[in-house]
């Protein structure tokens, strides 16, 4: 997957509509609707490690994407998916 197919899945998302995505992404329906078909054939394979192991990974540019807890210095862009907030229970 290229970053232009993550380019026109934001669009489509955005959007909610072929047409429309097609219109901001200039370029033809039946050319966006093909892409579309192309990137639905993807397959992904996932791995499980230590954080720091799945750093190094995304790093090193062995895997697209990777989740990590906590914070690493990563000068590319990052998403937070959920913070975490410490819990307190008294009795």
């Amino acid at each position: 997957m290229e970053y232009r197919d993550w380019h026109i899945l934001q669009t489509l998302f955005q959007e909610q509509n072929i047409t429309k995505t097609a219109e901001v992404l200039y370029i033809s329906q039946p050319a966006l609707t093909k892409r579309l078909r192309q990137i639905e054939n993807v397959e992904f394979k996932v791995i499980t490690g230590w954080s720091k192991d799945v750093y190094k990974s995304v790093y090193n540019q062995d895997v697209h994407v990777g989740f990590v807890r906590g914070n690493y210095n990563w000068t590319n862009q990052k998403l937070l998916l959920v913070s975490h907030f410490p819990l307190l229970k008294s009795h």
